[in-house]
C-alpha cells in the first residue's frame, strides 16, 4: 500500500514533499497510518485526496491478478524470515515478544502459517470491512504551521491546557 500511496499523491498529484504510508500495532490492535506533509495545500484538501486514495486501493487490488497476489503474498512471508540487521532490531523484537506477545517466541512461524492460509477472498473482504466499512475507525491529525494558508478545516481544534502550551507533551502508556 505504501507504494501505490506515494505513487498516487506524491508522484502523480505532487501534493506534498513527504509521503508515507505503513502500518503498525499499538498492544492487539493493526493501524495503517497515512502521512502528507505539504507546504502548498491545506490540510483539509490532503485529507481528501488520501479519503480518495483508500478506494482506489481497493479496487485496484481486487483488479490484481492472482500471480501479483501470491507475488506480494511471498513477498510478507520473505520479509517476516529476514533476521534483524542491528541490535536495536533484535533488542526491540526481543522487547516486543516479552512484554507485549504474552513470550510467544514461535510468533513468526504462526504468522507465515496464516499468511498461509489466507485466501484472497478473505484479504477482499478484510479490506471491504476494515477500510471501506461503517464501522471502520480512525484518527486524523493536522498539523498547520502558523503561515501556512490552512483553507477551510472540518471539525475543531482540540485546545491544549495552558500549562502545557510550549512544552513537549507526556508520552501516554
Amino acid at each position: 500500500m505504501g507504494q501505490s500511496f506515494y505513487q498516487e499523491l506524491r508522484t502523480e498529484q505532487q501534493l506534498g514533499y513527504i509521503v508515507f504510508a505503513g502500518f503498525g500495532q499499538i498492544q492487539r490492535t493493526l493501524n495503517l497510518y497515512f502521512l502528507v506533509q505539504s507546504g502548498a495545500h491545506p490540510a483539509g484538501t490532503l485529507a481528501e485526496r488520501m479519503d480518495a486514495f483508500i478506494p482506489k486501493f481497493v479496487q485496484d487490488f481486487k483488479a490484481l491478478p492472482e500471480k501479483e497476489f501470491e507475488r506480494y503474498r511471498q513477498a510478507v512471508i520473505e520479509a517476516k524470515l529476514e533476521r534483524d540487521s542491528t541490535l536495536e532490531q533484535y533488542a526491540r523484537r526481543i522487547f516486543w515478544i516479552v512484554f507485549r506477545n504474552e513470550e510467544n517466541w514461535d510468533y513468526i512461524s504462526e504468522d507465515i502459517r496464516a499468511v498461509h492460509a489466507l485466501t484472497r477472498a478473505e484479504v477482499e473482504a478484510a479490506l471491504e470491512t476494515y477500510l471501506l466499512g461503517e464501522g471502520r475507525r480512525r484518527l486524523m491529525i493536522r498539523l498547520v504551521g502558523r503561515d501556512h494558508p490552512e483553507g477551510t478545516m472540518d471539525g475543531e481544534p482540540v485546545p491544549l491546557p495552558p500549562a502545557s502550551q510550549g512544552k513537549p507533551l507526556a508520552r501516554a502508556n
